[in-house]
């Protein structure tokens, strides 16, 4: 859906909006499109992002919620286990937890992580951390502090968790003191003289402190021990999207007749294919070998919702196991700050960067050169120093086969294997946004049905191209070449008969860009080929008059269509050339005169600073721990503080990354499993601080021993 109705290793060719009046890309059209190939059928994959984080057993119980299921949780009907916080606070509590669970009965634990984007240890002003993050909301160019995020969990507090009368089991939101492991039943009540008082926290453990391990278990057994009369819940990932999705659309459109009744029904059940992951389940997907299927979408959005019960349907039918859901609104319901993938949310980098990083040949209806609101602005890391960079906006509901090692028919690099779209097939899409009613071939809230007619068409058009979509994934069908993005240029210089032309490095949707054909003036009065890397060129002994330029992208299937025309300059005529003088610009078909001259542009920025950083990590950690690795970086010769962000990796992997405060960074590593360690069982970390426009990359060396 759109901004007002309805998703980490940065690309060198991310988007910039500069100056000179450059404000979006366009989308270029291929000349000829290629034809997939065949390839022979592979299965789609799952993740268990749970035991790979906390090294959790392959038969564990434990689930992650989203904040919208935990919500749907704590108002169902029966007892219910949760487990509350992330990597950083529960990784010694969550196998003691599972092992308790499963010999006391429980059918399901449910973890919910308040760090709503797993990103523990920033500051309350950067933090997605329900508790305590006071963020700030752009509105234009003006900033305000803002408490969107902690009232969240004062929702959560007042409405359920503290609806209790043991003073030791309240929730302040200090994970240091607030109960880990509590059981919940909504309906519990206890006599208080005449009253009957809610009593919704049956029991409730903290913390392990580490120093007794046999007394946490024994504390853990005794919670779980429910009190006579009580039964212990478990709810499903059908009647969590069957309920949310049914009464959402019933409240906001409650006549059956023109909009339709419940979409999900009992026959949906068996086999359910959906199941809804957090912002850290959705990294963890990103970088997992493998094919994965990803819905992005949300049971709030009434488009999603007309097409969730057929996707469910038709993944079923051809053997899918799962689908994994991701909701961009990270509570399930909000705009604005808690919509990620909005210009206007306060962690729009968190779209951002997983859309340019993971996502780059991604395709969608929106494009980059028209109006601010076709696309997501945000600023790397979060870093409100750094410039802001464009992200494809993709609108929901929008399904794509997701595998990060695939490669088009031509070779390149095409993580989005297949994507549910409509092709327009003139380098434009259309995304399949419809209504539950139309899907049903009901007017909804036109006049007539004959007035719906066409959104009708559209419906089964949508639904129909649900089919196809499934088939390429289970027939392994080979991905298409995409075209590529070219921002608009922009004329930045003209000083005497010579005019500049401008623009930016474009996103690469499958199929490399090998150069770019200038045009000035049109009718064209020059043109030049240019090679790849360039993104200036300068023309010339240009003749008076008023100009534009344009830039086409010459790539593997061809040369692109021209892009939108630049802004329009004058240039003031020369007088009369003297003998043996240039005549005027390079010209087509005119090979006498001299060759157009690429010109770089002036440098608009200082040298950057140097630096250097050391590094501080301990000599060994256990594979199921997480160790913290401490960085310094130095600016060379000066006292400045560095800013900006560290990335730690072992080999191609990611494990772990912070921001660079005061010129500190505190890094906490990933558990390090699974990672490449050399004969003696030692990790090589490859430590490298990202530098800014102020400041440098640097880059440093340094080993861990990991013992089991």
């Amino acid at each position: 859906m759109g901004s007002d109705e309805e998703m980490s290793i940065s690309l060198s060719r991310s988007r910039k909006l500069t100056a000179a009046g450059v404000s979006a890309a366009l989308a270029l059209t291929l000349a000829a499109p290629i034809a997939a190939v065949a390839a022979p059928a592979e299965s789609v994959d799952t993740i268990d992002y749970l035991a790979a984080t906390y090294g959790l057993p392959n038969d564990h119980i434990v689930e992650t919620v989203t904040y919208e299921r935990f919500e749907y949780l704590l108002n169902q009907e029966g007892s219910f286990v949760f487990l509350l916080g992330g990597p950083d606070e529960i990784s010694e509590e969550i196998v003691e937890v599972n092992a308790a669970a499963k010999a006391a009965g429980v059918p399901a634990v449910y973890n919910f992580d308040p760090v709503l984007d797993g990103r523990s240890g920033l500051d309350a002003d950067e933090s997605f951390d329900i508790r305590s993050s006071e963020v700030v909301k752009r509105a234009g160019t003006a900033t305000r502090p803002v408490e969107l995020v902690s009232i969240l969990w004062d929702n959560l507090a007042d409405n359920y968790l503290n609806k209790d009368t043991d003073a030791s089991q309240q929730f302040t939101g200090d994970p240091a003191s607030d109960p880990v492991v509590f059981v919940y039943n909504k309906d519990r009540v206890i006599e208080a003289g005449d009253l009957d008082v809610e009593d919704r926290i049956i029991s409730a453990v903290g913390q392990f402190t580490g120093e007794d391990a046999a007394g946490y278990r024994a504390a853990l057994d005794a919670a779980l021990d429910l009190p006579a009369g009580l039964e212990y819940g478990e709810s499903t990932q059908f009647e969590f999207y069957s309920e949310q999705s049914n009464s959402r659309h019933a409240a906001q459109y409650p006549n059956a007749e023109t909009h339709g009744g419940p979409i999900f029904d009992e026959s949906d059940a068996e086999g359910f294919t959906l199941q809804s992951i957090t912002y850290p389940e959705l990294e963890y997907l990103l970088e997992s070998d493998g094919k994965f299927l990803i819905f992005f979408g949300g049971t709030w959005c009434h488009n999603t919702r007309a097409v969730i019960k057929q996707i469910n349907a038709e993944a079923k039918e051809q053997g899918i196991d799962v689908v994994y859901q991701f909701d961009l609104r990270l509570d399930g319901f909000s705009s604005d700050t808690l919509h990620i993938r909005d210009t206007k949310s306060y962690f729009a980098d968190r779209y951002g960067q997983l859309a340019n990083e993971y996502l780059p040949n991604l395709v969608t209806q929106y494009r980059l050169d028209k109006s601010a609101g076709q696309r997501v602005d945000y600023y790397a890391d979060g870093d409100r120093n750094n410039e802001l960079t464009a992200a494809q906006k993709l609108q929901v509901p929008y399904i794509i086969e997701y595998d990060k090692s695939n490669v088009d028919a031509l070779g390149q690099s095409a993580p989005v294997v297949h994507e549910w779209i409509k092709d327009n097939n003139d380098g434009t899409y259309r995304e399949f946004m419809t209504e539950w009613w139309y899907t049903l071939g009901l007017r909804g809230g036109r006049a007539t049905i004959e007035a719906a007619a066409g959104d009708i068409a559209f419906a089964a058009e949508a639904v129909a191209a649900i089919e196809p979509f499934f088939t390429a994934v289970t027939s392994g069908a080979a991905t298409a070449p995409k075209h590529a993005d070219v921002p608009f240029p922009a004329v930045t210089s003209v000083s005497e008969q010579s005019v500049t032309v401008n623009w930016q490095a474009p996103r690469v949707n499958g199929s490399a860009i090998t150069g770019y054909k200038v045009t000035l003036g049109n009718p064209a009065v020059a043109t030049a080929d240019v090679p790849a890397d360039a993104t200036s060129y300068t023309f010339t002994n240009v003749p008076g008059g008023e100009y534009t330029a344009t830039v086409a992208a010459v790539t593997g299937v061809g040369t692109t269509a021209a892009s939108d025309a630049s802004n329009t300059v004058t240039v003031v005529a020369a007088q009369t050339p003297g003998p043996g003088e240039n005549p005027g610009p390079t010209q087509p078909n005119q090979p006498a005169q001299p060759t157009p001259q690429v010109k770089q542009p002036a440098a608009t920025s200082a040298k950057k600073a140097k630096t250097r950083i050391t590094v501080k990590a301990p000599k060994q950690v256990k594979a199921s721990k997480r160790a913290k690795v401490r960085v310094t970086v130095n600016v060379v010769g000066a006292k400045t503080k560095a800013k900006g962000k560290v990335v730690i990796r072992v080999g191609k992997k990611k494990v772990g990354t912070a921001k660079v405060k005061k010129g500190k960074a505190t890094v906490a590593l990933k558990k390090l499993r699974g990672v490449k360690l050399t004969k003696r069982g030692v990790a090589k970390l490859q430590v490298t601080y990202q530098g800014n426009k102020n400041f440098a990359k640097s880059k440093k060396n340094a080993k861990i021993r990991v013992v089991r």
